[in-house]
């Protein structure tokens, strides 16, 4: 079945960004769902200075600690998913966070610089984030460590790399600020260099239209999504409606090239990506929340009360980025083997929960830690 599991940040890393056995369990997990084509990880940072968030795998480079055994470690992941199941191709998913870095982030990350060429800080985000002080243009070595990522990646056993230009992270300002020969100079250096799959992940939007109709002719598939914390209604709107399916029926021109494209967003059910796939509006369905719980049924609306659904209409982002969190925990309980049946899983959510949420992510915290022990 021409089902994606689309990438959905698990923050399974220890703080040099090396993933150990917790990881490797998720990933099989995810694995043994036969209906599966495709498995995407969650965004793996290009460097220490574009880690977007805590726990999140980031590359370096070397040929010491800890690039040999972030190496190795994520080749054990692959080599798992693929005795697992043969058929599936796993990618990695490599990003930079640009401006939608926190502030708090940056620290850890142990740099000054917010790197975007968009020069405002996101929108109605208050004090999270910092004004941008870099732009791509100014920080060459950026484009290098995608395409040394997309190396060390294939190194590591991955099938292939998708390359994420959306949701308001470095490579989609770029497109946004008219930088699609930067961009396009990623991919195509990747596509000569490396062997396999090359994805990209892109907004669903008429502005990127230009960008995607470039980027078309050089990879392999397009996966089109929605949203951005400078828009975070477009990240509500895209769990809730189908934008992606929508801006493909609107532009099937896309589906005639030489590249599969995929939507995602807003498929709550096997049964209503399936019937996409049907009528042959694109080639693929991505879901990420779907499979995030332990049993794969229906994707649940989470509800933090009434209080913070109405303080989200002035500051959408106090909704969706604990609804975001919940789901990574989710894979952490997943990854740990502790997660419940769904029912009992979804008692956790309340506005107690939604309260200690907040106050853990604003000092750039995480419950359920990874426990390091794949170090030799």
């Amino acid at each position: 079945m021409n089902f994606i599991k689309s990438a959905t940040s698990e923050g399974l890393a220890d703080a040099d960004g090396v993933t150990h056995s917790e990881y490797v369990n998720l990933y099989r997990h995810f694995a043994k769902n036969r209906e599966l084509s495709i498995i995407i990880t969650g965004h793996i940072a290009v460097s220490r200075e574009g880690r977007p968030e805590a726990r999140c795998v980031f590359l370096t480079d070397g040929e010491g600690y800890p690039y040999k055994l972030r190496t190795r470690n994520l080749r054990r992941m692959t080599e798992a998913v693929h005795s697992e199941n043969p058929s599936v191709k796993i990618i990695a998913q490599l990003n930079h966070g640009g401006r939608q870095i926190p502030r708090l982030q940056l620290r850890k990350n142990k740099t000054s610089i917010c790197c975007s060429p968009i020069q405002k800080k996101v929108n109605k985000s208050a004090f999270m984030f910092k004004t941008p002080n870099q732009t791509p243009q100014s920080c060459k070595y950026i484009k290098d460590q995608f395409v040394i990522g997309a190396k060390q990646m294939e190194q590591a056993g991955f099938d292939g790399v998708q390359i994420h230009c959306a949701h308001g992270y470095l490579l989609h300002d770029c497109i946004k600020a008219g930088l699609i020969q930067f961009v396009m100079e990623i991919l195509t250096e990747i596509k000569d260099q490396c062997k396999g799959i090359l994805m990209i992940k892109v907004n669903a939007d008429e502005d990127n239209l230009k960008f995607i109709n470039e980027a078309i002719k050089i990879v392999d598939i397009v996966e089109l999504s929605k949203g951005s914390y400078d828009n975070p209604n477009d990240m509500i709107e895209n769990h809730r409606s189908k934008p992606a399916a929508c801006f493909i029926e609107q532009h099937q021109e896309l589906t005639k090239q030489k590249a599969k494209i995929c939507v995602t967003g807003g498929f709550h059910t096997r049964e209503e990506g399936q019937n996409v796939l049907m009528e042959q509006i694109c080639h693929y369905v991505g879901f990420g929340r779907l499979y995030l719980m332990p049993q794969i049924t229906k994707v649940q609306r989470l509800s933090f009360g009434r209080m913070v659904q109405a303080l989200s209409k002035f500051m959408p982002l106090i909704n969706a980025g604990p609804a975001t969190i919940f789901y990574e925990e989710e894979q952490r309980r997943i990854a740990k083997k502790i997660a419940l049946k769904n029912e009992d899983e979804m008692k956790r959510v309340g506005i107690m929960w939604w309260f200690v949420c907040m106050i853990i992510s604003f000092f750039g915290f995480q419950r359920y830690n990874t426990i390091r022990d794949m170090t030799k």
